[in-house]
């Protein structure tokens, strides 16, 4: 009988919970407004797609879903281009967050070549960053991120004191980016005298990269080596009032905070940006103190016209400690070059940019797109040998227009256009005294003039081919006037290069949806910049002529394993006439000469993808991307006086590097990006005698982000380290440098942390 009890008892009580149920009132479907948006941006996921037990809803425009469902439900969010997640949504909630999957797929869409292909139709070898790539490092520079790009190597010799090699183009480059073409927010920001001031930029100014590697002059004008685009965000995807404040803190006395605020009506959006960064730096006179304040207005007539007003201020200051040699650099590596900290070697340039862009869809098939600029620069350079003070003002322009037309399976695109920049100089070289400006030696007024006309038609045929024919015609004259000289006499010098024809053909051969193929043969040029005609010293380089060069590509891209891998394979072969080679006097002054010849071979991979996903895991995420470059780049014919340099590798250009980085994403909202980068042994002279040696450079940082007050505000708190390994070797050496001065010393294993709100 006691058993019978407790077999009842035992009974009711798996029963109750039920019966607990079926007493409970029956809760209604209610209708709840939910907005998806991008965790990084704050800006609307449209397309995302929210997942219930009853059903599922896809965000509109505006990133609204309207939900039918008992709350709270629990949903997963999902889309192709963010990091699927599950979360619960109450009556309480209205704003849920995802993490964005970088576009590593063919639908990522580039511009480079005057209007959006997606990467799988692009017949050109293109490399991009996008917002979460420029911020998986300490966010000083745009230095790391871009050492994750096959091909591509970006170069700090002194904290701001930047150089850019695409396709080992930084042989002519002592200082400062050349051979590169620049544009800022489809303003030419490289000026008329063929240098770009990039470190007057700060990583906020940038939100996306694309790098065109080789010669893109059909398009872009002078230059061998590459084209880089730079741009903020589309205003029209900015669709609401928000700010963004961060700080953060270093090694070697580095400080940085920076303020965004953007304020948008149905008309209008107004942008604002402020930046402070200091730095006492690793080695004696290498300290930073940049200040950069950009405010951008975009007017919206009508869905299809936008008007953008780019202006910015930058007041730069930081020191050159300059080059070592290997008894220095075994000596002290912290040490500056003798004779840097007395002479205050250092650059202090206060630098106003403005700039205006009408983007205007003119009909169905017809669009233009127009800029006008203006740049003036307040330029000083202490240095050991001198002291250079420099006046320089910009006035440039550049529209293009854009014609699409359809004919069956056909489609024709046309593109073309002008390019105008005119530059002047008011340049003085004094004498150096304990880093004071002493007794004029020399004076010019400089006048520099660049302009081409280009054109472009891209047809699409039936069977999945695409053609690409692309033109320009370039004119570029410069003028010296020097009044007054203790060092030669007076003169009046003018250089006008004879107009240059630059070609471009590639083909394209969809061989599936996923996957393509593609050929290219493209000419360049590149001529002198003024400073390398003009030299430190007083002289005029009257026989440096500019180099010619013929690119032969082919390429391979790929969507693999259900489109969670993406595979960009590219081989080229570049002969180059007439390179520009840099050498340096006993007097450490920097002289340039053509050097014949050189062969350049080069096999570039990029491989990136998704290891994991699994919102619910510990970890959510993970994904890996993975760069070669191969060169076997040679001079060809080369001779200096009595030695020859045939056959030699050429300077400054590693073989082999290799950049991994891998992300991974934690439950709880933890992530951590770790990156390595090796690079093989350069050689540092053109005779092959002085190499800097191979080494690795590891960082790593690690973060927590989340959303406050039902999303309105989003909190990240981060810490890094880089060169992890504490490995010595340098970012940047000089090439040719008289003595020995070859080397100029990265930092050793140093930290940062900071913090950042957004509203």
């Amino acid at each position: 009988m006691k058993l019978i009890k407790v077999k009842h008892l035992y009974l009711a009580f798996l029963l109750l919970p039920g019966a607990i149920l079926v007493a409970q009132p029956a809760q209604q479907a209610v209708e709840q407004n939910v907005f998806v948006i991008d965790a990084e941006t704050n800006r609307p996921i449209e397309g995302a797609v929210v997942s219930f037990q009853s059903g599922q809803a896809i965000a509109g425009e505006n990133g609204m879903v309207t939900l039918s469902a008992e709350l709270p439900v629990e949903a997963l969010l999902s889309h192709v281009s963010y990091i699927s997640t599950k979360v619960i949504i109450s009556k309480s909630v209205q704003t849920v967050y995802m993490q964005p999957l970088e576009k590593m797929l063919q639908a990522v869409e580039v511009t480079g070549f005057d209007f959006e292909r997606e990467l799988i139709d692009q017949a050109a070898p293109v490399a991009y960053l996008q917002p979460a790539d420029l911020a998986k490092f300490n966010e000083t520079s745009l230095v790391p991120s871009m050492n994750m790009l096959p091909g591509v190597r970006m170069e700090e010799r002194a904290p701001s004191s930047y150089r850019i090699s695409i396709r080992g183009s930084s042989i002519r480059s002592p200082f400062g980016v050349r051979n590169v073409k620049v544009y800022w927010n489809d303003l030419p920001f490289t000026e008329a005298n063929g240098t770009t001031p990039l470190n007057i930029l700060d990583l906020s100014n940038t939100d996306r990269v694309e790098v065109l590697k080789g010669p893109s002059g059909s398009v872009y004008g002078a230059g061998t080596g590459g084209t880089l685009l730079l741009s903020s965000a589309n205003p029209r995807d900015i669709k609401g009032n928000g700010m963004v404040w961060q700080s953060m803190a270093g090694s070697y006395g580095l400080w940085k905070h920076q303020f965004s605020g953007t304020v948008r009506r149905d008309k209008s959006l107004i942008e604002v940006k402020g930046v402070s960064l200091k730095s006492d730096g690793y080695r004696e006179q290498s300290f930073t103190d940049r200040k950069v304040a950009q405010v951008s207005a975009h007017l919206f007539p009508s869905a299809n016209h936008t008007v953008s007003v780019h202006s910015f201020f930058s007041d730069l200051n930081y020191g050159i400690p300059g080059g070592l040699t290997l008894d220095q650099l075994n000596e002290d590596r912290r040490q500056a070059r003798p004779g840097s900290v007395d002479r205050n070697a250092s650059i202090d340039q206060k630098s106003v940019y403005v700039g205006v862009v009408n983007d205007i869809v003119i009909s169905d098939n017809f669009e233009n797109k127009t800029s006008l600029l203006y740049s003036y620069v307040d330029f000083q350079n202490p240095f050991n040998l001198d002291y250079k003070r420099e006046f320089n003002s910009g006035l440039g322009g550049r529209t293009k227009f854009v014609w699409h037309k359809s004919a069956g399976e056909a489609q024709a695109h046309l593109s073309f256009g002008g390019e105008w920049q005119q530059g002047w100089s008011n340049a003085y070289n004094f004498g150096n005294v304990m880093g004071k400006a002493d007794t004029l030696r020399f004076h010019d007024d400089l006048l520099i003039k660049q302009y081409f006309a280009f054109a472009q038609l891209d047809v699409d045929l039936p069977g999945e081919w695409v053609v690409t024919g692309g033109l320009s015609r370039n004119y570029q004259v410069f003028d010296i006037d020097r009044d007054q000289s203790k060092v030669g006499p007076v003169f009046t010098y003018n250089n006008s290069f004879a107009p240059i024809w630059v070609p471009r053909l590639a083909v394209l051969k969809k061989l599936s949806d996923r996957q393509s193929i593609y050929a290219s043969l493209s000419n360049g040029f590149s001529p002198p910049t003024i400073d390398e005609v003009r030299t430190n010293e007083g002289s005029i380089n009257k026989n440096l002529t500019a180099e010619k060069g013929t690119n032969y590509e082919l390429g391979y891209r790929a969507s693999i394993i259900g489109d969670r891998w993406f595979v960009d394979a590219t081989a080229f072969y570049f002969k180059l006439k007439g390179t520009i080679v840099t050498r340096t006097n006993q007097d450490g002054v920097v002289l340039f000469d053509n050097a014949g010849n050189t062969n350049q071979k080069g096999i570039e991979l990029k491989v990136n993808g998704v290891l994991s996903e699994n919102p619910t895991a510990f970890v959510a995420s993970s994904k890996l991307q993975v760069a070669y470059t191969g060169y076997h780049f040679r001079f060809e014919d080369y001779q200096k006086g009595d030695d020859d340099f045939s056959g030699n590798k050429l300077t400054g250009v590693a073989p082999n590097t290799i950049a991994t980085v891998l992300d991974i994403a934690f439950k709880g909202n933890f992530y951590s990006n770790l990156s390595w980068f090796w690079s093989d042994k350069i050689p540092l002279r053109d005779d092959n005698t002085v190499y800097a040696d191979a080494y690795s450079n590891v960082t790593c940082r690690l973060g927590w982000k989340n959303q406050l007050a039902s999303g309105k505000w989003g909190l990240e708190l981060f810490a890094g380290v880089d060169n992890l390994l504490d490995q010595k070797f340098s970012w940047g050496n000089d090439l040719n440098a008289f003595g020995g001065r070859n080397y100029q010393p990265a930092p050793a294993r140093n930290y940062y942390g900071g913090l950042k709100i957004r509203l």
